[in-house]
């Protein structure tokens, strides 16, 4: 039983931060749900691949955490994933450094009958960011 085994988390997006964000929530105990579109999260095919063609780089990122599979196609996803979001404790939210292909969901909507919700928002600097040309965006 680790020192967060009481947190539940809703992980959505793909991006290596909120990835590596997640998996340190997980290896401290909370139980970690990654959603990933019906494809996999683009990050399953990210280099270095085990010689079995597996993504190592995405082994590391998601050790400890479970995922689901939710295709944005399917009448009920929004509606599953909201419920998904609804009952954790903290939302970790990587679709603004790269949002795969995920359903859409109304977090104010859900906020609202999960009045408690953490939502944690990660953020890239893109090529309009003002702080771009700063060495440590390079």
């Amino acid at each position: 039983m680790g020192a967060l085994s009481h947190l539940r988390i809703v992980e959505i997006g793909s991006s290596a931060a909120t990835s590596y964000c997640a998996r340190l929530f997980a290896d401290f105990g909370a139980t970690v749900r990654k959603i990933e579109p019906p494809q996999g999260d683009p990050l399953r095919r990210t280099a270095p691949l085990t010689p079995a063609g597996h993504s190592a780089w995405f082994a590391f990122l998601n050790f400890n955490k479970s995922s689901v599979a939710l295709d944005p196609h399917d009448p009920h996803a929004a509606s599953s994933l909201a419920e998904l979001i609804g009952g954790c404790d903290i939302l970790l939210d990587g679709r603004e450094v790269d949002a795969a292909d995920y359903p859409a969901f109304d977090v104010a909507a859900i906020k609202r009958t999960n009045a408690g919700l953490i939502h944690l928002q990660a953020r890239g600097l893109t090529r309009n960011s003002p702080r771009r040309t700063r060495p440590s965006a390079r």
